[in-house]
């Protein structure tokens, strides 16, 4: 489903109601906006995170916290980006992720934003995983089943190792591996 961002007003899905925003642009061909910003704080954001998650199924509209103040640097990254996100279905989220391992180096890139959005709907499919908050160098993810034991988990820490350079601050695989177990929440920082 391709969902269409809202205009710039106050916004109104099912028992959601946000003040006026302001739209983030992709400075791709088509010039679509690409998210919807609020332009105030949002009280109790949590309830309001998980009430737009729930209506997802009809407007296909993600919702993802931005923390205050990052917005710019959100609209920054918006406007590097040059990919068409049909470009998502065409990515091997696991080549991507073994080449990075074999090409080793001691700084690891942000993925680029469609390389991101194939290893994040890699773990959506296989953990349940939701983008929760993003910033221009940060992600939280919410994992709804992640690895329940250490011989599940080391696969997957591998995974985090070469997706980003800070995996809940850079350690082994096997300490990743062993945080990572039962963890409702996955921390990613790129440096």
């Amino acid at each position: 489903m391709t969902a269409r961002v809202p205009g710039e007003s106050e916004l109104h899905l099912g028992p959601v109601r946000l003040p006026a925003c302001r739209l983030l642009w992709s400075h791709h061909a088509t010039g679509e906006p690409v998210a919807w910003i609020t332009r105030t704080a949002v009280p109790e954001p949590g309830p309001v995170w998980s009430a737009l998650s729930a209506l997802h199924g009809e407007t296909g509209l993600v919702p993802v916290l931005e923390p205050a103040g990052w917005g710019d640097d959100l609209e920054a990254a918006c406007g590097e980006d040059r990919t068409d996100a049909t470009d998502v279905d065409r990515v091997d989220a696991a080549a991507m992720l073994e080449h990075r391992w074999i090409d080793w180096s001691c700084s690891i890139p942000v993925p680029s934003p469609v390389g991101l959005a194939a290893v994040l709907r890699s773990w959506e499919e296989r953990f349940g995983t939701r983008l929760f908050a993003l910033t221009h160098d940060q992600a939280w993810l919410l994992v709804e089943r992640p690895p329940r034991s250490l011989d599940a988990a080391l696969p997957v820490a591998a995974e985090h190792f070469v997706f980003c350079d800070e995996p809940a601050g850079r350690q082994s695989v096997r300490t990743t591996a062993a945080e990572i177990i039962g963890a409702p929440i996955w921390y990613f920082w790129w440096d």
